[in-house]
């Protein structure tokens, strides 16, 4: 049963970053939607690099600014991949 979870997780995140790839070779701006999408897909994968490039992209790239459920994200996979220090610097640095 866990075999099958991860490897629906695994495709979950492999079909929103085809998307995601998909849109920009195409044209298509992403939206803050779109950020979320990829950031709760690496959050539930544990993939904590790729989420924070995805998290850096959004804003240095696409001029989208991290709203609460932007950092809720990244708070959550911090916090279960043990960057607690980390995950309470982020939260205190966007309610500024």
């Amino acid at each position: 049963m866990a075999f099958m979870l991860t490897s629906l997780l695994g495709m979950a995140y492999m079909l929103n970053v085809g998307i995601y790839k998909e849109m920009v070779e195409n044209g298509v701006k992403p939206d803050n939607m779109t950020f979320i999408g990829l950031l709760m897909t690496c959050s539930h994968n544990g993939l904590i690099e790729e989420s924070r490039v995805v998290f850096e992209t959004m804003g240095s790239v696409y001029g989208i600014s991290p709203e609460m459920d932007h950092v809720a994200c990244m708070v959550d996979m911090l916090g279960r991949g043990g960057y607690l220090a980390e995950a309470k610097e982020l939260m205190i640095s966007t309610q500024e």
